[in-house]
């Protein structure tokens, strides 16, 4: 059976085989009818029959193959896991660091939504306030463009009764000079009446 197990390992899957085919194959072999029937032989006959030396050898090489490609199967199914581990360790590592990545640039994101917000509402306060002062601007420049036709107009009757204060100052100057001359001329000859006397009166 053993030589079976062994040409079996060795034909299967170009030359390599499982431990659980081997294992199956010798389930096979002892379950197959007539197998439990036949009498084991002990050692002492194996060895008290003749073997060739080069079948002995060769049974020897086909026993130990077995055994060591399980060994090698192991420790490459050992690699394998440690491989895989690694892997899953890395890509865990990577997916904590795009994970944080991204949070740290969602955490920028909103700061510069909230800078941006807090610059809008800025504007719109600064936006409302120019308003404001536009409605100011409109209704003092009206005002002022009343006030300004009523100075006119209060400037032009000012000016006008100024000048007319003037020329009667300067007629009234006129008046009292007219007044004191004709007094004058009056007193003048009042006066060379009364220096003629009675006899430049006869």
């Amino acid at each position: 059976r053993r030589v079976a197990a062994a040409r079996m390992l060795k034909a299967g899957n170009g030359g390599t085989a499982s431990l659980e085919d081997l294992v199956k194959s010798e389930m096979e072999n002892s379950t197959k009818p007539g197998a439990a029937s036949r009498p084991r032989r002990s050692s002492k006959d194996e060895d008290t029959k003749a073997t060739p030396p080069e079948k002995r050898a060769a049974d020897v090489v086909e026993t130990t193959q077995p055994e060591e490609r399980g060994a090698e199967m192991a420790k490459a199914r050992q690699e394998t896991i440690a491989k895989e581990t690694q892997v899953r360790q890395t890509l865990q590592e990577q997916q904590l660091k795009l994970k944080n990545e991204a949070s740290r640039l969602a955490t920028i994101d909103a700061e510069l939504r909230k800078l941006s917000a807090q610059e809008q509402a800025d504007i719109g306060i600064l936006r409302a306030q120019l308003e404001e002062v536009d409605r100011q601007l409109v209704w003092l420049d009206q005002d002022f463009k009343r006030k300004e036709a009523a100075y006119h107009k209060a400037k032009t009757a000012y000016d006008g009764i100024q000048q007319k204060k003037r020329s009667m100052h300067e007629h009234l100057a006129l008046m009292v000079l007219s007044s004191e001359k004709r007094k004058e001329d009056k007193l003048n000859e009042l006066m060379a009446k009364m220096k003629g006397g009675p006899s430049s009166s006869s």
